[in-house]
């Protein structure tokens, strides 16, 4: 069950990192569409508070979830993916990198705490 459930979205998400939420949290679905990309983009999310605590290509993400070229991907977790200190997220051309992607995707992230 969830009791502080929210949805992160945004329409055009790309290599900014961006700080979805603090404190512990859990990730039950995502949503990404990379309708406008020719190529493979990655959606990196890190366990953190800030995005000033994440270096791209160098922190290591605690997920990553492949959004196909002019395609998508939107699992839903039954088991929900556990951040402690917060959700900071971007999107790269590569799983572990810092680049840009071929173009940016539809982002949309449900998110809360279990109660």
């Amino acid at each position: 069950m969830i009791d502080t459930g929210t949805t992160y979205h945004n329409p055009a998400a790309d290599e900014s990192l961006v700080l979805v939420a603090t404190g512990d949290r859990n990730v039950f679905a995502i949503d990404a569409y990379n309708g406008q990309g020719a190529t493979d983009a990655y959606l990196q999310m890190f366990d953190a508070a800030a995005v000033a605590s994440v270096t791209l290509g160098t922190t290591e993400p605690r997920w990553v979830l492949p959004v196909p070229a002019t395609g998508g991907n939107a699992p839903v977790y039954h088991q929900p993916l556990p951040f402690d200190s917060g959700i900071v997220v971007a999107v790269t051309s590569t799983p572990d990198g810092a680049g840009a992607p071929g173009a940016p995707i539809v982002l949309s992230i449900r998110h809360g705490r279990d109660a």
